[in-house]
């Protein structure tokens, strides 16, 4: 039960303690709406999950939008994907550039000493999550690396963690690759050979961004951030 601390130290600790290449903490927490991680989320997922016990990716879901995604030493975290396919709920394109897109990711891997390092990160906004997921036009999917973007902005701490910041691609996906990654060859030296570091936005754009990507209530102003329940920590049947 994730409201409870104890139980979620006694499921890290014992993942971390798994003879394993390479571990993966899946956590259902998060105030939905809310772009920004919350205390609690950087507490225990940079903080214990991350930090302390050295889980490799952490993927948080249940906020229904995307969150920014961290490197932190050799743990990646991803605060929140987003919805892939969730029939039924809100259609999300009247919540603005900063939510209304889930977000798939491919993350790879290489050997490096006793275990697996972050080489490269692709990411692929999707649309349609209400009825059916697909690809954005180019154009637009650029737009959602550049929410992704902003929001890694607020995750620098300058103790170690680092937003990772996505360089849109002609496809409109976004890819991310770690200093050298194209020097181990294969798959990698495809993805990286021609990367560079994200550009910023455009200005119109990033004063878009700075509004649309405010930390504020789901469905409208004038709400404190809540106060998490019980049913946060649970995962619908």
């Amino acid at each position: 039960m994730y409201r409870h601390r104890p139980d979620f130290e006694t499921v890290v600790n014992r993942l971390a303690g798994m003879e394993a290449d390479y571990r993966i903490l899946s956590i259902h927490y998060g105030l939905e709406g809310r772009v920004v991680p919350d205390k609690r989320q950087l507490d225990d997922w940079r903080g214990l999950a991350a930090r302390q016990k050295g889980i490799d990716l952490i993927v948080g879901h249940h906020p229904h939008v995307a969150q920014g995604v961290e490197l932190n030493g050799k743990s990646l975290i991803f605060y929140g994907l987003g919805n892939f396919l969730h029939p039924g709920t809100a259609e999300m394109t009247r919540f603005g550039i900063c939510r209304d897109y889930g977000l798939m990711a491919k993350v790879h891997l290489a050997r490096a000493d006793a275990g697996w390092r972050v080489e490269a990160i692709e990411a692929i906004p999707l649309t349609g999550t209400n009825m059916r997921p697909e690809r954005f036009a180019a154009k637009d999917s650029a737009t959602r690396i550049y929410a992704l973007n902003h929001l890694a902005a607020q995750l620098d701490d300058g103790r170690g963690a680092t937003g990772v910041r996505f360089t849109p691609r002609t496809d409109g996906s976004g890819v991310y690759c770690a200093p050298g990654a194209a020097d181990l060859g294969g798959k990698l030296r495809a993805i990286c050979a021609s990367w560079r570091p994200a550009p910023e936005p455009p200005r119109k754009l990033a004063r878009q961004l700075a509004k649309a990507c405010e930390d504020k209530p789901f469905y409208g102003r004038g709400k404190k951030r809540r106060t998490p329940s019980f049913w946060d920590g649970f995962s619908p049947l």
